[in-house]
């Protein structure tokens, strides 16, 4: 399959990328998070990713996974608002790739 990206950023905050690498069946091989955010507990950023793989990537609730991983990792630089911009961009490039509706929920 690929890989697929999607960022988000507003004003006054900082960038922040999701890259994927999906094999031909729409499950996450990888996961990354890139940006020039700040998280407090990165280890915690990088479990989160980790438990990604293997996932059917149209399955995943990409609106709470982003907020739980904001939450647990302490990530600051980046809004709500920008996170919820990512999910969407995140589940239309899952969506694309895939052919089929990801969740944003």
């Amino acid at each position: 399959m690929g890989v697929i990206e999607a960022s988000a950023k507003r004003e006054g905050e900082k960038v922040i990328m999701i890259r994927l690498t999906l094999n031909e069946k729409c499950v996450i091989e990888s996961a990354e998070v890139l940006g020039d955010f700040f998280a407090v507990n990165p280890e915690v950023l990088e479990e989160m990713l980790r438990v990604l793989v293997g996932a059917e990537a149209v399955n995943v609730e990409w609106r709470g996974f982003l907020e739980d991983m904001a939450r647990a990792s302490g990530l600051y630089g980046v809004s709500r608002e920008t996170l919820d911009s990512l999910a969407v961009k995140l589940a239309e490039e899952v969506s694309s790739a895939c052919g089929e509706g990801a969740a944003v929920k």
